[in-house]
């Protein structure tokens, strides 16, 4: 598949839109970032209320793209700013995780590292030391600042992938450094159709997370280059805009999603049934009796639910596989589901449409 709109093609450079987030830590303006995907679970709402207010308030970003049944693990927060999801993921893993945030402004970083030990005592009572480290750097250089090769369980990114004029690296940055069946899980904006040099030029556009959004399927194509070959869409929701940015982006739609991939070799290019179900057990931060996998299927605790064969794959190398129950695989039965398999922009479309 030709990916066009995947090459490099913005004048406008990393340091011009470091700039323009200087912004949120001098308060010169007030920045927003529309974004309507991902829900907090009550746990994370609570843990919310402790997280410091100064990081709250200098906080820029859509969502919070966080998995659940993270207890445990290292995770990798790609352009952290001051801090607020590297914070909600340190109490989640716990005093034997680890949360490393990466941001390339040192005025969000000094805010972010000066809470460490205030959120320390908020989370864990004990006079356990901060799980919390931040590194200065591009995240499409991660190895530059020391992240290993297979050293993450989970990395996440809060809408910051589309400001990056390499994203190609930045995913086989996130490739390397997770561990075999660790998960990338990312909210980011998405555009149903590749954008003119106009549009992508435009600095206020590039600030609102607009300009250099990548079209659905080339970002599919760039995923998949990097390793990652079945990519789920988690929620999805059409971004308003005003008239003056609709007229930018050339009639453009703009979608807020969360995505998530698992680092896995191997898998069908295309979801297979092998005649497999998957019982889910329950995990300790999950509110519902239910597990959602992505947009389409869902897991009530103790019930078997039938499932392709990536996603059997998926929970049996995965941390998943602490919380289900797969029976063994059987003769291949052909597509699975084969009325769902759609092409991803249709997908992203069609989720957000339910919504309404």
């Amino acid at each position: 598949m030709s990916c066009s709109g995947c090459k490099k093609n913005s004048s406008i450079s990393t340091e011009q839109v470091a700039e323009y987030y200087k912004d949120v830590v001098t308060g010169n303006t007030r920045l927003s970032c529309p974004c309507s995907s991902g829900v907090l679970t009550t746990q994370q709402q609570k843990i919310l209320s402790l997280i410091h207010p100064t990081i709250l308030e200098k906080y820029y970003g859509c969502a919070s793209p966080i998995p659940t049944a993270i207890e445990g693990c290292t995770v990798l927060d790609l352009g952290c700013g001051t801090g607020r999801d590297v914070y909600l993921c340190s109490a989640l893993v716990g005093n034997k995780g680890k949360v490393i945030g990466v941001d390339l402004l040192p005025e969000m970083l000094e805010i972010a590292s000066r809470y460490k030990s205030y959120h320390a005592e908020k989370f864990f009572h004990d006079s356990s030391p901060s799980n919390v480290e931040f590194l200065q750097g591009r995240i499409e250089n991660l190895k530059e600042i020391g992240i290993a090769d297979g050293s993450i369980d989970v990395v996440i990114s809060n809408c910051v992938v589309n400001l990056s004029d390499d994203k190609e690296k930045i995913f086989k940055e996130v490739s390397r450094v997770l561990k075999p069946g660790g998960e990338f899980y990312f909210a980011d904006k998405y555009i149903d159709r590749r954008l003119n040099a106009e549009a992508r030029q435009d600095l206020e556009l590039v600030g609102q997370c607009l300009g250099k959004a990548m079209y659905i399927q080339d970002f599919v194509s760039l995923v998949k280059k990097a390793g990652f070959s079945d990519i789920r869409l988690v929620s999805s929701s059409k971004q308003r805009i005003s008239s003056e940015t609709e007229a930018k982006l050339n009639g453009a739609c703009a979608y807020s999603c969360v995505f998530r991939a698992f680092r896995l070799e191997h898998l069908d290019e295309c979801l297979e049934d092998y005649q497999e179900t998957a019982i889910f057990q329950g995990t300790t931060d999950v509110d519902r009796d239910t597990y959602e996998f992505d947009c389409h299927l869902k897991f009530p605790k103790g019930l078997p639910v039938s499932v392709d064969g990536n996603t059997a794959e998926i929970i049996r190398h995965s941390r998943l596989s602490h919380y289900f129950h797969i029976s063994n695989r059987k003769s291949h039965q052909g597509l699975f589901q084969p009325e769902k398999q759609l092409p991803m922009s249709l997908i992203v479309k069609n989720q957000s449409l339910e919504k309404k």
